[in-house]
C-alpha cells in the first residue's frame, strides 16, 4: 500500500509536470484514479524528486558522452541532446508560455493583462519578436549547456531542475484563479516544506559550489513567491501556463547563474 501510494504521487507530479507518458509498467502497480486521496504535500514534495531525476539523466547522457567523444564534439552533442530533449519534455509549453508573454508586452498589453492571456502552444508564436526570442532562448540553452559540459560543471544541472520544479510545486499549491482551488492541496503552513526538501536534495552541490547554490537558491524563492504575491493580490490565484511561465523563468536564471558563476575562462 505505501509503495503504491510513492507510485500515485509520483505520477500526479510527473503528470503536471512532463508531457511524455509514464512507464506502462510504473502505471500498473496504480489501481483506480492516479493519485485519488494521497494528501497534496505528498504529491508536492515530488516535484523536487522528479527534478533530481531529470538531472540524473541528463548528467548521465553527459558522462556517456564524455567518455565516446572528444570534448568539443561531445560538449555541441550534449547541448542539443539537452536542449531538445527539455523542451520537448514539456511540448515547448514553457518557453511557449514565455514567449507569448514576450509578444503581449511588446505589443503594449499591460503586463498584468498578459499573464492572464499566455499561451501554451509554441505554434500560436508567429511575430518577429517572437520568432527572434525563440531562436535566442534555444541559442541561450545551447551556449549554457555547451559551457556546462566544457567546463565540467554538470553537477549543477541537479540546482537547474530541482529548483524550477520546487518552483512549480509551489504554485501548484496556490490557489487557481479560475476555480478557487488549488492543484494540490497543502496547508498554508506546509508550503515551505518543498523548499527544505529541494534545499535537501542541492547539499551536495552547495558543497561544491557554495556561493552560486546559495545565491540560486535564494533568486529561485524570490522569483516564486514574487509571481504567487502578484498573481493572488490581483488575480486571485494563478493558472497551469503561469506556473509553466515560473518554473522557466527559474530554469532560466539558474542556468545563467552556473554560467555566469561557474565558467573558467
Amino acid at each position: 500500500m505505501l509503495l503504491r501510494n510513492i507510485v500515485a504521487n509520483f505520477q500526479a507530479a510527473w503528470d503536471m509536470l512532463i508531457d511524455f507518458p509514464l512507464p506502462q509498467m510504473i502505471r500498473q502497480k496504480i489501481t483506480g484514479k492516479s493519485g485519488a486521496g494521497y494528501s497534496g504535500i505528498a504529491k508536492q514534495i515530488m516535484f523536487p524528486i522528479l527534478g533530481v531525476i531529470a538531472a540524473f539523466l541528463l548528467w548521465l547522457s553527459a558522462a556517456l558522452l564524455s567518455l565516446l567523444l572528444p570534448q568539443v564534439p561531445a560538449a555541441i552533442l550534449f547541448a542539443a541532446v539537452a536542449t531538445v530533449l527539455t523542451e520537448v519534455a514539456t511540448s515547448g509549453r514553457n518557453i511557449a508560455c514565455l514567449l507569448s508573454f514576450a509578444e503581449q508586452t511588446f505589443d503594449r498589453v499591460p503586463p498584468l493583462q498578459a499573464l492572464t492571456e499566455l499561451t501554451a502552444d509554441f505554434r500560436d508564436i508567429r511575430s518577429p519578436i517572437g520568432t527572434l526570442m525563440l531562436t535566442l532562448l534555444i541559442l541561450f540553452k545551447l551556449f549554457c549547456f555547451f559551457l556546462m559540459f566544457y567546463f565540467e560543471y554538470h553537477f549543477w544541472l541537479f540546482a537547474v531542475y530541482i529548483l524550477a520544479f520546487t518552483s512549480q510545486a509551489e504554485l501548484a499549491a496556490t490557489t487557481s484563479m479560475h476555480s478557487g482551488k488549488p492543484l494540490l492541496f497543502v496547508a498554508s503552513s506546509d508550503r515551505f516544506h518543498v523548499w527544505i526538501m529541494a534545499i535537501f536534495f542541492v547539499l551536495f552541490v552547495l558543497f561544491i559550489a557554495p556561493v552560486p547554490s546559495l545565491l540560486a537558491i535564494g533568486v529561485a524563492f524570490l522569483i516564486t513567491r514574487l509571481i504567487r504575491n502578484v498573481c493572488e493580490q490581483h488575480f486571485g490565484g494563478v493558472n497551469e501556463n503561469i506556473i509553466s511561465l515560473c518554473g522557466f523563468i527559474v530554469e532560466l536564471t539558474t542556468l545563467l547563474i552556473g554560467m555566469l558563476l561557474l565558467t573558467r575562462m
